[in-house]
C-alpha cells in the first residue's frame, strides 16, 4: 500500500499502519534424509474486512479495493520474490525481511509452546529462525509467537 507504513512480524503477519493485514502460514513434509518434500504456502489477507475481536493483539486492518487486484498484485510480488531468492538466494529476501522488520534492539516477548521468553530483537538467522539476546544468552527460536513488550 503506498503511502503506509508496512512491517513485519516475525514468523508469519503483516501489519499495515499498525494493523493485522495479512497472515502467511507454511506447512511442510520432510522425507528421509531431512529432505523437504513440499511446502504448502496459505496466505489470508484482509481486502475489504478486517476483523476486531477483543482478544486481537493487533487490531484488523483492510487492503481495499478488490479481491481480484489483491490477487494480482500478490501473484506479481510473489514472482518478484521467487526470483530474488533464485537468482540472490535466502540472504537478499532476508535482508529485505529485516527492512521492514520491528527495530533490531526493541524489547519483545516470544511466546513458546512451554512459556514466555523475554530479550532483545537480533534479527534472523540464515535459517529464517528468530534471533533473540536474553538475560541468559543469545537464543535461537525456530517456532514461537513475537509479542511486543507487556508494560
Amino acid at each position: 500500500p503506498t503511502g503506509r507504513e508496512v512491517r513485519v512480524k516475525w514468523p508469519n503477519d503483516v501489519l499495515v499502519d499498525g494493523g493485522k493485514i495479512a497472515g502467511i502460514l507454511l506447512e511442510s513434509a520432510v522425507g528421509d534424509g531431512g529432505r523437504v518434500m513440499h511446502v504448502v504456502a496459505g496466505i489470508g489477507v484482509n481486502v475489504g474486512f478486517a476483523p476486531r475481536l477483543p482478544e486481537m493483539r493487533y487490531p484488523g486492518a483492510a487492503l481495499g479495493g478488490t479481491v481480484e487486484a489483491a490477487l494480482e498484485h500478490l501473484m506479481n510480488a510473489l514472482a518478484q520474490r521467487l526470483a530474488e531468492w533464485r537468482r540472490d538466494g535466502f540472504a537478499a529476501v532476508r535482508a529485505s525481511w529485516l527492512a521492514k522488520a520491528g527495530p533490531l534492539g526493541a524489547e519483545v516477548d516470544v511466546r513458546l509452546a512451554d512459556g514466555l521468553v523475554r530479550g532483545r530483537f537480533a534479527g534472523l538467522d540464515r535459517q529464517g529462525a528468530l534471533l533473540l539476546e536474553t538475560a541468559e544468552g543469545p537464543r535461537r527460536i525456530v517456532s514461537g509467537e513475537l509479542l511486543g513488550r507487556a508494560a
